[in-house]
């Protein structure tokens, strides 16, 4: 299995457990909205009894007004805890990406990468980030090649970004972005239905 693949089988295990992380947790959200109704609607039920139709109906609508509320406020709560899950999963795969720099598996992934924008533009200019420039001796020894690297403003946890002189576009294989598309998979302003 290379590099590459090694990442998406960790990203599809990553999407994976995420995912039942928040089916779970709905499940709970929607039990306890269930048995809140239930509460809600057997009072409800007494009340009636007890006073006047007219009452009751007064009853009845705060009665709704409330689950309204209770509901509006679980969805928020499970909106707040997926964020929290989403933060902490990506903060874990974050920690692991910065581990995988110091592998031989990275200089191999990197080279492998450099050497497919290098074939379509051999003019373009590669940036690193900063702690990655130590590694360039070893990335062309991989290419057997002698190319140079620029160093990146940037802080984008490793990969890299090639500026195509031919085709005048960035070329982002950065871990950041990758991560952050990754991310943006499990954007929490999406549905919360599973």
């Amino acid at each position: 299995m290379n590099v590459k693949e090694k990442i998406e089988a960790f990203g599809k295990i990553v999407e994976k457990e995420a995912e039942e992380q928040r089916i779970k947790i709905l499940k709970e959200i929607e039990e306890k909205i269930k048995i809140g109704y239930r509460e809600k609607v057997n009072e409800a039920k007494a009340v009636w009894d007890k006073k006047t139709k007219a009452e009751a109906y007064k009853v009845e609508m705060q009665e709704n007004k409330e689950l309204i509320v209770y509901e509006s406020e679980s969805k928020k709560k499970l909106m707040a805890k997926r964020r929290d899950i989403i933060e902490s999963v990506f903060s874990r795969v974050q920690t692991e990406l910065y581990q995988y720099r110091s592998t031989p598996e990275y200089i191999s992934y990197l080279a492998e990468n450099i050497k497919s924008v290098m074939d379509t533009d051999p003019d373009s200019i590669i940036y690193l980030i900063k702690e990655d420039m130590k590694l360039a001796p070893e990335i062309n020894a991989k290419l057997n090649a002698n190319l140079s690297y620029k160093e990146s403003e940037e802080n984008f946890i490793g990969g890299f970004k090639a500026y195509s002189n031919r085709k005048n576009i960035v070329i982002d294989n950065s871990f950041l972005t990758k991560l952050n598309a990754e991310k943006e998979k499990f954007n929490p302003f999406t549905s919360i239905e599973p």
